[in-house]
C-alpha cells in the first residue's frame, strides 16, 4: 500500500471517532469510569495524569481539557513533575470531537466551539510555560497522537514515544489547520519538516519522530510502566536525572529490538527535496517546486495528496506556519484561536466532515475549488483582530 493510500485510510478512521457520551464529572477521582484519572506520588511532588476515555481513542471532549486544567491548578511548592499518559494500549490521543464542534457550529451555536478551543488554547499554554518553572511535564505517546493529542504532549519538557508511534495533524482534509501550538512547532522543526507535515497531514512514526525532534526519547511500550516508576523512585526529581534514567532505556539494543527495519526515518531519507520544495516563499511555489520533482515518487505522491485537501486550509496552516516562526507561544496560541472561530464559519469545515464523518463518501467540493482561486486578502482576514475572535491567554 502505498503512502497516500495509508494516510487517506487513517485520516478517515481518525476522524470517524466519535463520542456523545455524558461525562462523570469528579475531577480527582480514579475511579475506573472517568475519563481522566489522577495519581499523586510523594506528598504531591509527581501527579500523574492518564487519559481513560478508551473507546472514543482519547478525543478531548470540554470536561476532559477542564478537568486536565484543574488537575495543574492542585500544584504546589513541592510539585515537581507532571506525567501524562494513556489507558489505551491504541492511542494516547485521537484529537478532539470534530463532530460535536460542526454540529455546533452549523446550528450557529458558536458559543460551544468558542469556549472549547479557549479552553483547550490556554491549557496548552499552561502546558508549554512549565518549562519555565521548576515543574516539568512528560509526556508517555503511544499509538495515535493527532490534534488535540498533540497539544498535551508536544509542549512537554520531555517526550517519550513507543514503537506504535502515528502521530498525525491531518486537519487540512477537514477544513481545519494544525492548530493547539502548531504554528509555534511545526514552524521550528528542520528542514522545513513542519512545513511538510502541516500541509500534507503524513503520518510520523517513531524513527521520524526522533529524527525532527517531534519526540525527545524512545521507551518500548512494554517497558512504560517500569519507566514510569522508575521516574516516581527517583531521590532528585530534575530533568538531568530523568534523562539519565531514560539513557537506558534508548540502547541500541533496544532499539534494534523493538524498532527493527523501522529504526531509519524516511523524513531523513527524503529530507533534502522535502526541504527543497517546502522553503517556497507562497504555497503556490511549494506546487511549483514539487512538480520539478516528478521523477521522486514521494514527490509526486505528496502533490497528489495535496490536490486532496481544502485550498483554503492549505493557504492558512501555509500564512499560521509563516508567521508563527517569529511568534511566543501564547502569541501563536491567540492568533489560532482567531483562525479557529472563523473556520467554524467556514464552508470547508463543514464540507470536509460532511464528505469524512457523515456521507462517508470522501469527495469534498471545497469551495474554492483551487489555492489559485484564493488571494492574499482573503488569507489575510481570517487573521484580522476583531473583540468576537479575541482570546486572552498572555493575560490569562
Amino acid at each position: 500500500m502505498n503512502e497516500m493510500k495509508r494516510l487517506e485510510m487513517i485520516t478517515k478512521h481518525l476522524l470517524l471517532i466519535n463520542d456523545n457520551s455524558i461525562i462523570k464529572t469528579n475531577n480527582l477521582s480514579s475511579e475506573s469510569d472517568d475519563n481522566i484519572l489522577v495519581n499523586n506520588y510523594n506528598n504531591n511532588a509527581i501527579i500523574r495524569i492518564t487519559l481513560n476515555r478508551k473507546k472514543a481513542l482519547n478525543s478531548l471532549n470540554l470536561e476532559m481539557v477542564n478537568t486536565i486544567d484543574d488537575i495543574i491548578n492542585t500544584k504546589n511548592d513541592n510539585t515537581r513533575l507532571f506525567i501524562i499518559d494513556s489507558n489505551s494500549e491504541r492511542a494516547f490521543c485521537a484529537g478532539g470531537d470534530i463532530r460535536m464542534l460542526a454540529n455546533a457550529s452549523k446550528e450557529k451555536h458558536f458559543e460551544y466551539p468558542s469556549t472549547f478551543f479557549g479552553n483547550e488554547y490556554k491549557l496548552d499554554n499552561k502546558i508549554a510555560n512549565l518549562a519555565h518553572t521548576n515543574t516539568k511535564w512528560i509526556s508517555f505517546i503511544n499509538g495515535i497522537c493527532m490534534g488535540g493529542g498533540v497539544g498535551l504532549s508536544i509542549h512537554s519538557s520531555i517526550r517519550i514515544v513507543s514503537e506504535n508511534l502515528k502521530f498525525a495533524m491531518p486537519e487540512t482534509g477537514i477544513g481545519l489547520f494544525p492548530d493547539v501550538g502548531g504554528s509555534y512547532f511545526l514552524s521550528r522543526l528542520p528542514y522545513n519538516i513542519g512545513m511538510f507535515l502541516g500541509l500534507t497531514g503524513y503520518r510520523v512514526n517513531t524513527a521520524d519522530a526522533l529524527f525532527c525532534g517531534i519526540a525527545t526519547h524512545f521507551c518500548p511500550f512494554d517497558k512504560f510502566e517500569q519507566l514510569k516508576g522508575d521516574i516516581i523512585n527517583l531521590n532528585a526529581i530534575t530533568i538531568d536525572e530523568i534523562d539519565t534514567l531514560l539513557s537506558s532505556y534508548n540502547t541500541d539494543e533496544l532499539v534494534n529490538q523493538y524498532l527493527g527495519n523501522k529504526k531509519n526515518s524516511k523524513l531523513e531519507e527524503q529530507k533534502d527535496w522535502i526541504n527543497d520544495c517546502f522553503q517556497g516563499d507562497t504555497l503556490e511555489e511549494i506546487f511549483d517546486r514539487l512538480r520539478g520533482y516528478k521523477e521522486i515518487e514521494w514527490a509526486d505522491n505528496i502533490l497528489k495528496i495535496l490536490k486532496t485537501k481544502s485550498p483554503s486550509s492549505m493557504k492558512v496552516t501555509f500564512e499560521c506556519i509563516r508567521r508563527g516562526k517569529s511568534l511566543s507561544i501564547s502569541e501563536v496560541l491567540e492568533m489560532e484561536f482567531k483562525v479557529a472561530m472563523r473556520c467554524m464559519r467556514n464552508h470547508d469545515f463543514y464540507e470536509g466532515v460532511r464528505s469524512v464523518i457523515i456521507d462517508k463518501d470522501n469527495t469534498p467540493n471545497w469551495n474554492p475549488k483551487t489555492i489559485y482561486d484564493i488571494t492574499q486578502e482573503d488569507i489575510d482576514q481570517y487573521f484580522n483582530d476583531d473583540p468576537e475572535f479575541s482570546l486572552n491567554i498572555i493575560d490569562s
